[in-house]
């Protein structure tokens, strides 16, 4: 099974990768983790290609971040795409949040090396996100035909979907 998990930083993709690769016992990749270096230094274009390519390679994975210039490779390979819909400020808050629980270490989803910060830029990232971005990925993902697409409205939706989640787990 392969996953695609997109949305707003702060929206919780992380966390919910991990929850779905320990319900599935399938790999988990936070494109973050795999595309910054330390010392928040991005990789150029070639090693995320390359990088993207292997992850591709895997027979299975649950896989979280945006990275759009690779969504159709992505999406290609994905059973299932996941985009979690959560609110700008819902966004800020847990952006806030872990910056105070981080603040000067390295969260589990990130590359060594790459401390916990915060700062305008990031701040302008998520609201434009939400003002730019979400609309052109909700309509992509809805021209899909031939995968399973799950847009996730709200923290409300994505606690009741991984409730169901794990009832079926349950019972197979």
């Amino acid at each position: 099974m392969k996953i695609m998990i997109m949305g707003s930083s702060g929206a919780g993709k992380s966390t919910f990768a991990r929850t779905l690769g320990k319900l599935y016992d399938i790999s988990v990749f936070h494109l973050d983790q795999c595309f910054w270096k330390p010392n928040w230094e991005m990789s150029t274009l070639d090693e995320q290609i390359e990088i993207h390519s292997k992850l591709m390679a895997n027979e299975d994975w649950v896989i979280d971040g945006n990275y759009t210039r690779f969504f159709e490779e992505r999406s290609g390979h994905a059973d299932k795409i996941i985009f979690l819909n959560i609110s700008r400020w819902r966004c800020f808050y847990r952006v806030l949040k872990r910056y105070v629980l981080y603040r000067g270490k390295t969260r589990p989803d990130m590359r060594d090396g790459c401390e916990e910060k915060v700062d305008w830029e990031f701040l302008v990232w998520i609201w434009n996100y939400h003002s730019k971005k979400k609309h052109k990925i909700i309509t992509k993902l809805k021209s899909i035909e031939d995968k399973e697409i799950v847009i996730l409205n709200g923290a409300k939706s994505v606690n009741a979907y991984l409730n169901k989640l794990n009832e079926e787990n349950d019972h197979e």
